[in-house]
């Protein structure tokens, strides 16, 4: 057997031939390297596929398991708050509620936590008007507005007849 160089060619499992460097291994390592690619290793274009893949399904069951966890705290929130499902498709309806759940939030924080308002005011201003807007597509549309104009704004809103909901929690 003729000791192995500082680079050599070898077919990989996969199949593919590519050219390895083991020039930072001692002589006597580079042969059990070489097995090892020729065994159980990848070139480089099958490692970088089989590893952008696999990222790829970490990354979307994370973003699934998100999904779920944000979707069971906005359910949560919307029942608790008497909020009625949202008309849309169910993709539109989820994200929507989403957004409506951290507008609605945000308004109670800037204006009565922090702003001049009371509860009641709260509830017959921002919630109750929520309550009555029904459409998923409304609150996609304006889910970059401040929430301080959310009183303009569902108010508006519920005096167009095309966002009405019917809910029984109306305040």
């Amino acid at each position: 057997m003729v000791l192995l160089g500082e680079k050599e060619t070898v077919t990989a499992s996969c199949g593919h031939e590519h050219e390895v460097d083991l020039s930072e291994l001692a002589v006597d390592r580079r042969a059990g390297r070489k097995r090892f690619f020729e065994e159980k290793g990848l070139c480089g274009e099958c490692f970088a596929e089989s590893s952008s893949a696999e990222r790829e399904k970490q990354r979307d069951a994370w973003v699934k398991a998100r999904r779920a966890e944000v979707d069971q705290a906005v359910e949560a929130w919307s029942t608790a708050a008497g909020m009625p499902s949202l008309d849309g498709s169910p993709k539109q309806a989820s994200y929507a509620a989403a957004i409506r759940m951290a507008m609605v939030v945000a308004a109670h924080k800037e204006l009565v936590f922090e702003g001049a308002h009371d509860e009641d005011w709260f509830t017959g201003n921002v919630e109750g008007p929520a309550r009555r807007v029904g459409q998923a597509r409304w609150w996609l549309d304006n889910k970059d507005m401040a929430p301080s104009d959310l009183p303009v704004l569902l108010d508006a809103a519920v005096n167009d007849p095309r966002n009405r909901a019917e809910c029984e929690n109306d305040a």
